[in-house]
């Protein structure tokens, strides 16, 4: 099974906006879901910027927006390890990514076409 050609598939019947390279990078408002091959299976990365320097009130509600509906998708990729991280390399720009580890990949596309059909 070819992850990336599934996830792009997945992607493509959705509607939703997607890069296919070494990875799947699919686009769901703020957030991006990129999935990546590894040698244990695959896993799922989603990046959403958290609050900017000098955020006004609506980018503090977009952020929030933002981050419940990452939540969402994580909860929906239930068969995967989770794990966080937290990037400040950019003090102004700081992401937090949600990870899942799949080492069954076909249970990764499936786990994702439930979460992004919502």
């Amino acid at each position: 099974m070819d992850v990336l050609e599934e996830v792009a598939k997945v992607a493509r019947e959705l509607g939703l906006s997607y890069e296919k390279e070494e990875s799947v990078r699919i686009h769901v408002d703020d957030i991006i879901i990129e999935v990546t091959p590894t040698e244990q299976g695959a896993k799922v990365t989603l990046s959403l910027q958290l609050m900017p320097e000098g955020a006004s009130r609506e980018d503090v509600e977009n952020v929030v927006k933002s981050f419940r509906r990452a939540l969402e998708i994580a909860a929906e990729l239930e068969n995967g390890e989770l794990s966080y991280e937290i990037d400040t390399s950019l003090p102004s720009y700081p992401y937090l990514y949600i990870v899942r580890s799949y080492s069954d990949p076909a249970k990764l596309v499936e786990d994702l076409r439930k979460a992004l059909a919502r």
